[in-house]
């Protein structure tokens, strides 16, 4: 068995019934399995468990919530803990937002972000709007409501759902064959090909990484779409489940560009992925609401783990930590992608990046990659819904000690010289 310069053994892996090693510890970026192996988390970022593992802060607040009660619904009581959770969240995305709505999951949100899409219309007696537009590709998570409206050919055919299911409401807005997301120009002709004044809302990655490798939308795109939907009465959504509490480098996928989405969806990321959590923070111009979001959209004892992920998120100034440690994991990055001919320039900022896979000498090349990776000790993520966004998608918690980003950077380089002895 040969020994990567990472020091990592390379070994065929002991695995479970499931045919997966089995975790049983964890801390900071890294995972140990029963045989006291450990793994590099390489993509934390882009499954919201973002902040890593065991941090002190994080674990306080979970023992005091088990004291707490675990639930009391809102329509009969009032939550502290649900209520400073909730000022801090509108303290972050600042005076352009009145409430946030919770529930159990990102995919949920999603749901709720477009129920409140339809009733802001029908209040508005605009029943006559009945699109919603979203980009092709795009990824909001799980289950037949985001399946539905996400671009992604594999589930084109979720209209088959029926009349009423979000397939036969959502349009795409397309890229042309040279890019890799839709311009301006792009959604300027998916508006047109709708009518103008039958699109409801538009709703949009400003990075996406689960299925379009980290493409982010151009301020320029954004703040075209915020004075599109002004000009034609559609509500602006930022799905911000990825990208949001500082992955991206700034608290939000959305903040350079200086526009206010009139919802904004946050996920799991809001718990550190400690607990399920989503969330809808609705905009001063979206019409009032009174809508039930299920008994078990959020519970005292989980807003509490919430509260200590942003304010530990604010008090370590995560944001600005995400963009020192992504820029020197960028530039080990290109270093590594340079000599192999398959891989192109990584895409991203913060710590959420893609390595694009441009060619390959095999089908599935990324997912090679990153069942290579494990074996020397990464964790790596296949991403993309084609060949033009077929990437590898490497992002870190943002709690990545130094020493760490090193060793993530040696497993990836062990990994693609690995690939490269076996190609020959």
């Amino acid at each position: 068995m040969g020994v990567g310069t990472s020091g990592f053994h390379r070994r065929s892996r002991d695995v479970s019934a499931s045919g997966q090693p089995r975790i049983v510890r964890a801390h900071g970026s890294r995972l140990f399995d029963d045989r006291g192996r450990d793994y590099i988390e390489g993509i934390s970022g882009a499954t919201c468990n973002n902040l890593g593992h065991g941090i002190p802060e994080m674990l306080s607040a979970m023992h005091k919530k088990a004291a707490l009660a675990s639930f009391a619904h809102r329509t009969q009581f009032a939550s502290q803990p649900i209520v400073d959770l909730t000022r801090e969240i509108l303290n972050l995305t600042g005076a352009g937002y009145r409430e946030v709505l919770y529930t159990d999951s990102g995919p949920a949100a999603i749901k709720l972000t477009l129920d409140l899409v339809r009733r802001h219309h029908a209040l508005n007696d605009e029943s006559d709007r009945p699109m919603v537009l979203t980009q092709r590709p795009s990824h909001q998570g799980s289950g037949v409501v985001a399946f539905s409206i996400a671009g992604r050919p594999a589930h084109d055919g979720s209209a088959a759902l029926g009349r009423d299911s979000p397939a036969s409401w959502t349009q795409r807005a397309a890229p042309n064959a040279d890019q890799l997301g839709p311009d301006l120009d792009d959604w300027q002709l998916a508006f047109d090909r709708v009518g103008h004044g039958r699109v409801a809302a538009v709703l949009v990655e400003p990075m996406g990484s689960a299925d379009s490798g980290a493409t982010a939308l151009s301020d320029e795109t954004l703040s075209g779409l915020r004075e599109l939907c002004d000009a034609n009465g559609a509500l602006l959504v930022a799905d911000e489940t990825l990208t949001g509490l500082g992955q991206v480098g700034d608290w939000f996928g959305h903040s350079s560009s200086g526009v206010t989405p009139d919802l904004i969806v946050m996920g799991p990321g809001l718990n550190a992925g400690c607990s399920p959590i989503g969330a809808c923070v609705v905009g001063q111009n979206v019409r009032p609401q009174q809508l039930c979001t299920g008994a078990t959209a959020l519970g005292p004892s989980s807003a509490v783990t919430a509260h200590a992920v942003l304010r530990f998120t604010k008090e370590q100034n995560i944001p600005e930590r995400a963009r020192q440690m992504g820029a020197f994991l960028k530039r080990e990055l290109e270093a590594l992608a340079a000599p192999v001919y398959y891989l192109g320039e990584p895409r991203g900022r913060g710590l959420l990046f893609t390595l694009p896979v441009l060619t390959g000498p095999r089908l599935s090349q990324a997912k090679e990659i990153c069942a290579t990776a494990i074996n020397f000790g990464l964790m790596l993520r296949p991403t993309g819904v084609d060949r033009a966004t077929e990437a590898v998608i490497v992002a870190p918690p943002l709690t990545i000690a130094t020493h760490e980003m090193n060793l993530l950077v040696d497993r990836l380089r062990d990994t693609l010289r690995n690939l490269a002895n076996s190609m020959g």
